[in-house]
């Protein structure tokens, strides 16, 4: 089944069984790709990065002596655009993931940390150095963020996306982004 259909039917039965005044954000950003430091096999330093999302909040929280834990679903598409020997390249990128958020200083606290895993899906196999083997990948991402106040977020992320050795070569594409979190219930 298409990786956009997934997301579709994901958001159609969200909206169906949870209320519909959960708090949920809009997430814009803007980045560039990595070099190979990380995990990546090859630089995509060139490249810049545009992604939108939603974010939709299980509210499936809870709190222990690290803070206050909560469960977000997030589905977002993210777009590379590059130059690799004088030739333009794009990349489209669809994410399905849920993502857990802790604000360590409690529910109202203004700093928060999240780590996400899911699935992606790729327009291409090919984008700069890189040659991915399957269109259909894992999406993994870890932020450090802000509460400015109720309705605005600031984040910064680093994206990994790979098939997790499922195949191999396994080459995965990183990049870092700054995000604006547009939040409403």
């Amino acid at each position: 089944m298409p990786i956009q259909r997934i997301i579709l039917i994901s958001i159609v039965i969200l909206l169906h069984t949870t209320p519909l005044f959960a708090e949920q954000e809009f997430i814009g950003g803007i980045g560039k790709g990595m070099d190979n430091t990380l995990i990546q096999s090859k630089s995509i330093s060139s490249a810049g990065q545009y992604e939108v999302s939603w974010a939709y909040n299980l509210d499936k929280s809870f709190s222990n002596d690290y803070g206050y834990w909560q469960w977000w679903l997030q589905a977002g598409y993210v777009h590379l655009k590059g130059q690799h020997n004088g030739e333009k390249n794009t990349l489209s990128i669809v994410e399905l993931k849920p993502i857990l958020r802790l604000y360590p200083s409690g529910e109202n606290g203004k700093l928060f940390f999240e780590g996400g895993l899911g699935a992606s899906k790729f327009s291409r196999k090919q984008f700069e150095q890189i040659t991915v083997q399957i269109k259909g990948n894992f999406a993994v991402h870890f932020a450090a963020g802000y509460r400015i106040n109720d309705l605005l977020r600031v984040s910064l992320r680093y994206s990994h996306f790979s098939n997790g050795y499922t195949h191999t070569p396994n080459p995965g594409l990183d990049t870092m982004s700054l995000n604006l979190h547009l939040v409403w219930n």
